[in-house]
């Protein structure tokens, strides 16, 4: 049986922020425990420094859903369509996705993580879908579920994702803006009936992959979709380094976990804590808001 130590740290960035927390929601967490990872969550900070010990500190990361991009961050001004927007989230992200991309740390980017990674590589965006040429599908599905698949995708025969997946998947859909102009080193590698761009990934990094549809909400129901986060995980293995060993990582999840922005992670106290052969909890509290359920405090145990 495999000891927790082999397995790989996967930061995953701050989908969003509400109300003076920042969170990440609950099914991309499972997804990277259940593909074998261990979810660290890395929240917004203003620290170049700090963008460096996340790098150190993760084996490979992960790029969530969320809102829209600011358009300026790819060369135009809002048009009718926009939805909501950040600039600071936007700004932090795209930093933190050229910092990975200058190294050899796998990153695995979803819907809006996929037009974070096409933005950061000087790619342009349909700031909404009924802007692109031609008729297009409706892209944001309506269904009870957000397993429900929604169209098929067909998948590039010379990429890295037909290695994952094949020719072709029947993937859900919550978009409405979609990839204009695939950013410098980018290449297409999933297109929809419609030829909305569906995945991109990078050229020369050895695993820098995007999706547009959510295969983190068809972890379940799908083999395709744990395929892919296994191929993910798989490829942190390879990078070259499991950055910390741990002896065992308990962490107690809810449907949202939000950060408190008052009380963001220190990565150099994480870090030291992490090394120390004695350690028992992190220094840190975490805070649980899940609409009806009461606040909560887990720890993390080493």
């Amino acid at each position: 049986m495999k000891s927790e130590s082999a397995k790989p740290l996967i930061g995953i960035v701050v989908c969003g922020l509400s109300d003076n927390r920042q969170f990440v929601s609950n099914p991309y967490i499972q997804s990277v425990r259940y593909s074998g990872g261990i979810p660290i969550l890395l929240p917004l900070i203003r620290s170049d420094s700090m963008l460096q010990q996340y790098l150190r500190l993760c084996d490979g990361f992960l790029f969530c859903g969320g809102n829209d991009i600011t358009p300026l961050l790819f060369g135009q001004e809002p048009r009718e369509g926009i939805g909501n927007t950040n600039i600071t989230l936007d700004l932090f992200q795209i930093r933190l996705m050229k910092l990975i991309l200058s190294s050899a740390k796998p990153v695995f980017s979803i819907c809006r993580g996929m037009q974070i990674f096409n933005t950061a590589c000087q790619g342009t965006m349909f700031q909404d879908i009924r802007y692109q040429p031609g008729e297009s599908l409706d892209h944001m599905q309506r269904s009870d579920s957000r397993s429900d698949v929604s169209h098929p995708v067909r998948i590039e025969r010379s990429s890295r994702l037909f290695s994952c997946l094949g020719r072709s998947v029947y993937v859900n859909s919550f978009h409405h803006q979609a990839i204009d102009r695939p950013g410098v080193d980018l290449k297409v590698s999933a297109l929809a009936p419609d030829q909305t761009i569906e995945a991109i990934e990078h050229s020369s990094h050895p695993f820098a992959i995007g999706v547009q549809w959510h295969p983190e909400c068809m972890f379940r129901s799908s083999e395709k979709m744990r395929r892919l986060f296994h191929c993910f995980i798989t490829a942190t293995k390879k990078s070259g380094s499991l950055t910390i060993c741990f002896r065992f990582l308990h962490v107690i999840f809810f449907t949202e976990l939000c950060f408190p922005m008052s009380h963001q992670l220190s990565v150099p106290d994480i870090l030291h804590h992490l090394r120390e052969p004695e350690a028992s909890v992190l220094p840190f509290r975490l805070s649980y808001s899940t609409g009806a359920a009461p606040a909560m405090t887990p720890y993390c145990q080493l």
